[in-house]
This record gives structure tokens, sequence and C-alpha cells, in this order.
């Protein structure tokens, strides 16, 4: 299950965990094309995914992560 408030998601982008936890993403996130979130994880409000991320950690609030794994870039 996936619970998810008003974001822009961009196409090719997969969301997929393997447990019975769910992957939350805030309002107003942003993520780019060909993204995939591999674990349950908890997208902040107004984080940004940059494109072709792997995301398998939670991401903080107001923040631009990118890469494989997805680290932070810089905070918004």
């Amino acid at each position: 299950m996936i619970y998810i408030g008003d974001v822009t998601i961009y196409e090719y982008v997969n969301i997929g965990t393997n447990s019975s936890k769910s992957a939350i993403i805030g309002d107003y996130a942003i993520i780019n094309s060909r993204v995939c979130i591999v674990e349950p994880v908890n997208i902040g409000t107004d984080a940004v995914i940059v494109a072709g991320s792997v995301v398998t950690k939670d991401i903080e609030l107001f923040v631009i992560v990118g890469g494989s794994p997805a680290k932070k870039i810089e905070t918004k």
C-alpha cells in the first residue's frame, strides 16, 4: 500500500516494497523520471528526488536527493 499526498510524479517511476509496510509520500513532493523506490520509506513534504535515483531510506522534509542510493544534495 502507498499513501500519497498532493505530489508530482513523472513517467517511469517504480514504487515497490517487499514487506507489508507502506511507502508514505508527503505533500508537494516531486519525484522525477526513472526513480525507483525500493523500500517502505517516508518521503518528506516538499522533497525533490532527482531523475534516475534509487531511494532506499527515508527522505527528510524540504531536501533535494539524488543518486544510487539517493543521498542529500542540498536543503531547499
